[in-house]
């Protein structure tokens, strides 16, 4: 039987996120099936909506750093793009 608990915000220690990290990472990949391709296709470079922290945080994580940012998107829309590349 799982055990579900609620963490508060002001609970969430660098303890307690180092060890959910792993996790979610596990889950990420299992359910983002594309993102194997980064690492086998040896993907260099992304495009990443500003508005999604998390997938900043989670390519930052990945290895990749914001080489640029545009006001628009890819096609002319006003969504903030992030341009990332690998720094290996």
């Amino acid at each position: 039987m799982v055990e579900i608990i609620t963490i508060e915000k002001n609970d969430r220690t660098p303890e307690l996120i180092e060890k959910l990290l792993p996790v979610w990472e596990r889950s990420v990949r299992a359910t983002h099936t594309f993102l194997s391709n980064i690492e086998h296709y040896d993907v260099q470079t992304l495009a990443v909506n500003e508005q999604n922290p998390q997938a900043h945080g989670f390519y930052e994580h990945m290895g990749f750093k914001v080489f640029k940012r545009t006001e628009l998107d890819e096609q002319g829309q006003p969504y903030p793009l992030l341009y990332m590349r690998r720094e290996d």
